[in-house]
């Protein structure tokens, strides 16, 4: 139990007492920079918004390909919906 205490001890002192980590280094900040360009993409532009950023109707896209989470693909399926009209007799 003593050996047992004393190596927990000693593992613990070790853990803490490490100078520089893994994220700390160079290399690993140059790929950390590397990987947020990376992700940093101009935002795709849906094809049911015009280049001056206006919303345009685009009946070639499938009614689940719609983004929902888009304003001009939500307008675009809210038009679709009104167009089928009142389905209920």
């Amino acid at each position: 139990m003593k050996h047992l205490a004393a190596l927990l001890a000693l593992a613990a002192a070790v853990g803490c007492a490490t100078p520089a980590t893994a994220q700390d280094s160079p290399d690993a900040r140059r790929r950390a920079g590397k990987a947020q360009q990376a992700g940093q993409r101009a935002p795709q532009r849906s094809s049911t918004e015009a280049r001056n950023g206006t919303c345009q109707r685009d009946n070639g896209r499938s009614l689940g390909s719609l983004n929902l989470n888009h304003a001009c693909d939500r307008r675009e399926f809210w038009d679709r919906m009104n167009e089928r009209g009142n389905d209920r007799n």
